[in-house]
């Protein structure tokens, strides 16, 4: 290859050619509400110039996993096997939800998602929903 001479021009070129073949951009958009469909709509080059990978459900073995996970942490006023129970029950909810979001469409045509953040949020949220109720409980 031959050398050039260390030109503005020259790196500048260097500098793109190099980008354009490493340059690797990944986007993630969740499915959920009209954002995407507006988004794919305006920008139709966006989506036809891409690999678009379709994450499907998680197992329920997967959902109880990371129940576990964010729960374990929390300090419950039960037995162990109460906690057990309910660390179960958030997987097997997060499931269920995904059936009635198949069903939606089945019944209504309509497209409905549960994604891995919907399930995050289910979760971090229940810690402070049971604080909440604990504070109401303590007032009566």
């Amino acid at each position: 290859m031959p050398r050039h001479p260390p030109t503005n021009e020259n790196l500048y070129e260097y500098f793109i050619n190099r980008v354009k073949q490493n340059l690797h951009v990944v986007l993630c958009f969740s499915p959920v509400g009209e954002k995407f469909r507006t988004r794919s709509l305006k920008f139709p080059g966006l989506f036809s110039g891409c690999t678009m990978d379709w994450f499907m459900r998680w197992p329920k073995e997967a959902l109880v996993a990371v129940s576990n996970h964010f729960l374990s942490s929390y300090t419950l006023e039960s037995s162990e096997e109460a906690k057990k129970s309910l660390i179960q029950s958030m997987g097997v909810i997060q499931d269920g939800v995904a059936e009635t979001c198949i069903d939606y469409f089945n019944r209504y045509r309509r497209q409905t998602h549960v994604t891995p953040k919907s399930f995050l949020s289910f979760l971090s949220g229940y810690n402070p929903f049971t604080r909440k109720i604990h504070r109401k409980l303590r007032c009566w």
